[in-house]
């Protein structure tokens, strides 16, 4: 039981030691992802692939709006059965305008988990080669709530990322 605790220690003792030659760094990651060129990229993908659509339901959406405005001035000169057919044909429109909308938001919810995994996966890379180079036995990301400056190797690793042919 003694030899035990004194293992403990002794243990315990030497942990300073080899904790005064460990290299600890940390990383921004949100700041990686919106500033990175990849993530500029990747937004211009994201925007060139989905902007069409969105201008088509924004048309969509003008059109209804001109229909209620044509139907509240003219309303009063249909007769009941006019009126009333338009008043549906509205409502049928609002109706499909919003599953339309929800649609391309649930699609665009979807791309954007996907390249943001992908830009992910790039950026622990980045994080992983810049470690490496630099000797660095423990680089974090999350859960941090305080270090100094100089353990911040954002910059760093942003800079590999805009030049990836410089470790």
């Amino acid at each position: 039981m003694r030899g035990w605790v004194l293992g403990l220690l002794g243990s315990l003792l030497l942990t300073p030691a080899l904790a005064a030659d460990l290299k600890v760094g940390y990383v921004n990651a949100s700041a990686l992802l919106q500033a990175s060129p990849q993530a500029e990229v990747v937004q211009k993908k994201l925007r060139d692939e989905f902007t069409p659509r969105r201008q088509q339901l924004e048309s969509r959406a003008k059109r209804l709006e001109q229909q209620e405005q044509d139907l509240s001035k003219n309303g009063l000169m249909l007769s009941e059965d006019q009126r009333k057919a338009k008043e549906r044909e509205i409502i049928d429109g609002r109706r499909e305008l919003k599953h339309a909308q929800d649609e391309f938001q649930d699609d665009l919810r979807i791309r954007q988990s996907e390249e943001v995994g992908k830009l992910r996966e790039q950026l622990l890379g980045a994080v992983e080669k810049f470690a490496k180079a630099n000797s660095y036995d423990l680089i974090l990301y999350e859960g941090v709530i305080y270090a100094s400056d100089a353990l911040n190797v954002t910059d760093q690793v942003l800079a590999l990322l805009k030049n990836p042919a410089k470790p």
